[in-house]
């Protein structure tokens, strides 16, 4: 008996450990069933089943319920972006272009809901992702084009050329922006760099299926079909 109960002990244990680390609200949830289930078995081996029963139908189900709704009440990405052609902008329709689209099938996957709020520059949009006001910024942004990365997680999805042109590095939107104007205009490649989402340190959660999210559309192909048809 001793034994079993040492065993529960040390399952506790490891549950509360793996419940702080969880990078997702909703897997610490259910460590904490976990635990509070262990707890009700110990409780029930000290000999007290009525307290068992107790944290059982409380402590587990009714408060595992409560938090589990709660979490998918809340399931809001907060979204910042700086509108760009064919990457992110306002239409007659609502938001449309490359970014929006990816986004909106990430979400739509994950069972969220987006709030988008435009920035007019990168600066003020980082600033409120610094500060939590916001989750995710887009908007046809380029490594290269960061200052800082502290306090940020970058998320490349896709490699462009930078061009030279009139002594100015263009990203691939705005030369093909320059060229559908003016397509007697050669610009030569001079670099690679990446189109990038920006995301908090603080949200771990939606990093984590951001980043798994944007890898399954790379291998399904999707992401190319996305670019075929944005860019």
């Amino acid at each position: 008996m001793i034994l079993i109960i040492i065993s529960l002990g040390v399952l506790f244990v490891a549950s509360s450990i793996l419940a702080i680390k969880s990078s997702s609200s909703f897997n610490a949830v259910i460590w904490f069933g976990i635990l509070g289930f262990l707890a009700s078995a110990m409780m029930f081996l000290a000999g007290a089943p009525d307290v068992a029963l107790t944290q059982v139908t409380i402590g587990v189900v009714l408060v595992v319920l409560v938090y589990i709704m709660a979490i998918r009440k809340q399931r809001k990405v907060r979204l910042g972006y700086i509108s760009k052609p064919q990457m992110i902008e306002e239409g007659e329709g609502g938001l449309a272009g490359l970014e929006w689209d990816l986004i909106s099938k990430i979400d739509e996957k994950e069972g969220y809901d987006v709030d988008a709020v435009n920035y007019d520059n990168l600066r003020d949009a980082i600033s409120a992702l610094i500060s939590g006001r916001i989750d995710v910024i887009c908007g046809g942004i380029t490594r290269d084009s960061l200052e800082s990365d502290d306090g940020i997680v970058v998320v490349p999805y896709l490699t462009v050329n930078r061009y030279a042109y009139e002594n100015e590095l263009l990203d691939f939107i705005e030369m093909k922006e320059l060229m559908r104007k003016n397509p007697t205009i050669r610009a030569i490649p001079v670099k690679e760099t990446e189109f990038v989402f920006l995301l908090s340190e603080t949200s771990k959660d939606i990093s984590a299926f951001f980043e798994k999210d944007l890898g399954i559309l790379v291998d399904s192909g999707e992401l190319e079909r996305l670019v075929s048809k944005h860019l």
